[in-house]
C-alpha cells in the first residue's frame, strides 16, 4: 500500500517557482519604475543646467558679497522689523474695520481715530527712525544665517508704521510726508531685491499713500523724480520668470522626497517604497514648473491667458501637488499683472504731475496695460485726472473706481 501522506506534505517545485515569481515580479516592477524615475529626473535636470538655469535655490539667491555698509542695512532693517512687530503696543490691525484704521482713508478718520493714529506714530518713533537710517543705506540682501520664518511678517508690520507715519503727516499737508513716502519705496525696493514676490504686499498702500501725497502735498520735481526712478526699477516684466525660477529650483531641491514619519519605520522601509512615486510627482511637477516658465516668457496679456479659470476647488482635498503648484502659479501671475497696472499707472500720474509742475506738455510715457497690451489708460476731467488698467474683466469701464485698476490724486481739503 502506497502512503500518500508524506507525498501531500511535499513542497512541489512548480509552486516554489510561482511563489518566487509573484514575490519577484512586484520587487522587479518597483526597481524598473524607480531607475526610470530617476533617469527621468537626472535627465530633466541635466537639461535645466544646460541651459543656464538654476536647479538649486542657492544658485537663484546666490548669497550677496555684502560690504559694511550692506550689512549695516541688513542690521538696521532687522532691528526695526523685529521691533515694529511687538503686537503688544501695534495692535492696530485689527481683523474688520472700522477699528482698523489702516483701512480707513484717512481723510475720513474720526478724532478717535487720528488720535490713535498719532499715538502710534510718535510711540513708534524709534521703529521708523531706525527704518530712515536703513533706507538711506545701500540694501543687498541680508547675510547668509540670518534668515528666519517669521521675518515676513516683521517687514509687512514695518510698513504698516512707515505708510501710518506718511498718512498722518500727508493729511496735514506737511512737506515731510514726501520724505515719509519716499522711504516707503525705498524698503520696498529692499525687500524686492531679497523676497522677489514680495511686492504686492505693499504696492496698494504705496499707491494710495502717493495719491494722498500727491494731492494733499504737491511733491517737487526733484521728489517726484526719486519717486519715479524707484518704481521704475520696480516696474520689471521679468519678476514673473524669477519666481517661477525660484518655485522650480526649490522643488528640484526639495521635491516630495521627504522621509515621512510612519510607524515603525525600521520594521516598513516607507521612504524606499515611495520613492519611485516620489519621483514621479517631481518629474511630473517640474514639467508643469518648466512649461510655466514658457508662459512666463510671453508678453502682457498672453502671459496671462494659460492661468484663467484655473483654481484649486475639489481637488483641495485630494491634495494634488500639481494642481496646487499650478493654482501657486496662477496666482502668481494674476498678482503681477495686478502689480504691473498699479505701478505702471502711478508713474504716468507722476509724469503729468511733473509737467504741471513745469507747466509743460505732459510726455506720458507709453506703458503697456498688462491686461489688454494697449498703453494705460488716461481720463481727465474738470477737477483732476485718472490713470487707470482696463483690470482683470479685459474690458474698459471707463476709469470706475472697482470694475478697473485706477490712481487718481485725493481732492485737496477744503480750506
Amino acid at each position: 500500500m502506497i502512503d500518500r501522506s508524506a507525498d501531500r506534505l511535499a513542497v512541489r517545485p512548480k509552486f516554489l517557482a510561482w511563489l518566487a515569481l509573484a514575490i519577484a515580479l512586484p520587487v522587479l516592477v518597483h526597481a524598473v519604475w524607480d531607475y526610470v524615475e530617476a533617469r527621468g529626473l537626472r535627465a530633466r535636470v541635466d537639461a535645466i543646467r544646460a541651459k543656464g538655469e538654476p536647479t538649486a535655490i542657492d544658485q537663484v539667491r546666490p548669497a550677496p558679497s555684502l560690504t559694511d555698509t550692506n550689512i549695516e542695512a541688513a542690521r538696521l532693517y532687522r532691528a526695526a522689523a523685529a521691533l515694529a512687530s511687538n503686537w503688544n503696543s501695534n495692535a492696530y490691525v485689527a481683523l474688520d474695520p472700522p477699528n482698523n484704521i489702516m483701512r480707513v482713508a484717512p481723510q475720513n478718520w474720526s478724532s478717535a481715530q487720528r488720535e490713535q493714529a498719532n499715538r502710534l506714530v510718535s510711540a513708534n518713533s524709534h521703529v521708523l527712525d531706525l527704518m530712515d537710517r536703513a533706507t538711506a543705506l545701500e540694501f543687498l540682501g541680508f547675510p547668509p544665517g540670518t534668515d528666519y520664518s517669521y521675518r515676513f511678517a516683521e517687514v509687512w508690520q514695518l510698513e504698516e508704521l512707515a505708510s501710518l507715519r506718511t498718512r498722518v503727516i500727508a493729511v496735514d499737508r506737511h512737506d515731510g510726508a514726501v520724505k515719509a513716502l519716499h522711504a516707503q519705496l525705498l524698503l520696498l525696493q529692499s525687500m524686492d531685491r531679497e523676497y522677489p514676490n514680495s511686492l504686492s504686499w505693499f504696492i496698494e498702500v504705496i499707491s494710495r499713500d502717493l495719491a494722498l501725497v500727491v494731492g494733499r502735498v504737491r511733491p517737487t520735481d526733484a521728489a517726484f523724480a526719486e519717486f519715479e526712478a524707484v518704481l521704475a526699477a520696480l516696474d520689471r516684466d521679468s519678476r514673473v520668470k524669477r519666481v517661477f525660477l525660484a518655485q522650480r529650483a526649490e522643488w528640484l531641491s526639495n521635491g516630495s522626497l521627504n522621509v515621512r514619519r510612519r510607524v515603525f519605520p525600521m520594521l516598513i522601509p516607507w521612504a524606499a517604497i515611495r520613492r519611485p512615486f516620489d519621483l514621479h510627482m517631481s518629474n511630473s511637477v517640474a514639467d508643469v514648473l518648466t512649461q510655466n516658465l514658457e508662459y512666463a516668457d510671453l508678453p502682457w496679456p498672453q502671459r496671462l491667458e494659460p492661468f484663467r479659470g484655473i483654481d484649486l476647488g475639489p481637488l483641495t482635498n485630494q491634495k494634488d501637488m500639481r494642481a496646487m503648484v499650478q493654482y501657486a502659479a496662477a496666482s502668481t501671475v494674476r498678482q503681477e499683472a495686478r502689480n504691473a497696472a498699479l505701478v505702471r499707472s502711478a508713474r504716468i500720474a507722476i509724469a503729468i504731475e511733473r509737467s504741471r509742475e513745469s507747466n509743460a506738455t505732459p510726455e506720458i510715457p507709453k506703458l503697456i496695460d498688462p491686461y489688454s497690451g494697449e498703453p494705460m489708460r488716461v481720463k481727465r476731467d474738470g477737477v483732476s485726472y485718472t490713470v487707470y488698467s482696463v483690470g482683470p474683466n479685459g474690458r474698459d469701464d471707463g476709469g470706475h473706481d472697482t470694475l478697473d485698476l485706477t490712481f487718481r490724486p485725493v481732492p485737496p481739503a477744503n480750506p
